[in-house]
């Protein structure tokens, strides 16, 4: 891998105008985003939303993703009212020229067909806007993969959120479906992990990232990227040449 600064990723600041100023300010190279779509439609948003009353509901949150007005706790759960919520056309207007996105496509129960068809109205949404600025793409691997087809230039970032994932990607080391970067989850991220990676080429980032010591951890791991709430954190790292991969 080349030489070059850690990127630093704003982990949900897209989902909100008032975090994205903040993540604007803060001078990070991408500001993330959740994207769900259901019959045609895409949300900015990261929690679920109740099939007719107008509120969102997740469980285990933590950070950034518990801080919302109106939001109220019930144990594990987490709801909150769906209201002013940012448009993908508005997100993609408010930091173009201004910075770059990850938008972390989320898992669904899709129809056949509807994963590729979220894949086109993002990147529908992003060319008419004439989006200035980086654009890569994390989250659920059949949407990665249908964005990869549209637009085999993408930057796709595969999720590498269980040991699972850490088997699957075994098989998507070569061929037509090699995948090239991921992002992994800080407790995956064993030395060993870390080393078998940077041996197979792929880049990586480190996500989940709580304070300073694990960020600088994930960095000397050869993690090219940070992926945290913490801004003023992000805003003290190092900026490290990236390790060199073995050969």
């Amino acid at each position: 891998m080349a030489a070059g600064p850690v990127s630093r990723v704003a982990h949900a600041y897209g989902n909100s105008r008032d975090r994205i100023e903040l993540a604007v300010g803060a001078g990070v190279e991408l500001i993330e985003a959740d994207l769900r779509y259901r019959h045609g439609a895409i949300d900015v948003r990261h929690d679920y939303r109740l099939p007719v009353l107008p509120l969102l509901y997740n469980r285990g949150l933590r950070g950034i993703h518990k801080r919302w007005p109106w939001a109220i706790s019930f144990g594990s759960t987490m709801v909150r009212l769906d209201i002013g919520r940012i448009s993908l056309a508005e997100l993609l207007r408010l930091v173009s020229g201004r910075g770059g996105l990850m938008l972390d496509l989320k898992r669904d129960t899709f129809e056949p067909g509807e994963a590729r068809c979220f894949g086109e109205a993002v990147l529908r949404q992003i060319d008419a806007t004439g989006f200035d600025g980086r654009i890569a793409y994390c989250g659920y691997w059949p949407l990665l993969d249908a964005v990869a087809q549209l637009r085999p230039d993408a930057q796709c970032w595969y999720s590498l959120d269980t040991t699972l994932d850490c088997e699957h990607l075994l098989d998507r080391l070569s061929g037509a479906t090699r995948i090239e970067r991921v992002t992994v989850q800080r407790d995956l991220l064993t030395p060993e992990r870390a080393a078998a990676l940077r041996a197979a080429r792929i880049e990586f980032y480190a996500w989940d990232i709580e304070d300073a010591l694990q960020a600088e951890r994930a960095i000397d791991l050869g993690a090219t990227g940070i992926i945290a709430d913490d801004l003023a954190m992000m805003a003290g790292l190092r900026h490290p040449a990236r390790h060199a991969t073995e050969s």
